[in-house]
């Protein structure tokens, strides 16, 4: 027998909140001809924060599956106040429930909130300083 011959292929669908499993490649493809994806975003003037429904397993079958991504995506008006170990830039944050994503974002936008407020602060206390 070939090699990896019984490996059998999970899909998956988001059917509302609720992740479903199937082995049925037609079925996996008509939902994802229609499927939206996105489960939030969020923007402001420095970044966008992005997170979507993966509906391919990043866990690769070892361990709960990683099926939501949340990612950043840094402005040039972001990188001139923040320093580059600091950036979040490109930054990504995998889930395995929608629930886990949900909450995984909104903690992505408020830590990217605060960064942003503490660099503002920076600036005006240095702006204060004499020279």
């Amino acid at each position: 027998m070939a090699r990896g011959a019984n490996v059998k292929l999970t899909y998956y669908k988001l059917i509302g909140r609720e992740v479903v499993e199937t082995s049925d490649l037609m079925d996996w493809l008509n939902w994802a001809e229609t499927a939206d994806l996105q489960i939030d975003v969020s923007e402001t003037a420095d970044y966008h924060v992005s997170t979507v429904f993966l509906n391919t397993d990043l866990a690769h079958g070892r361990g709960s599956p990683v099926l939501f991504e949340t990612m950043v995506f840094c402005r040039d008006s972001y990188e001139a106040r923040i320093p580059e170990d600091q950036s979040m830039d490109q930054r990504q944050f995998r889930y395995s429930t929608w629930d886990e994503a949900v909450a995984g974002h909104a903690a992505v936008v408020e830590h990217l909130e605060r960064q942003m407020e503490e660099a503002v602060v920076k600036a005006v206390e240095s702006s204060r300083r004499p020279r």
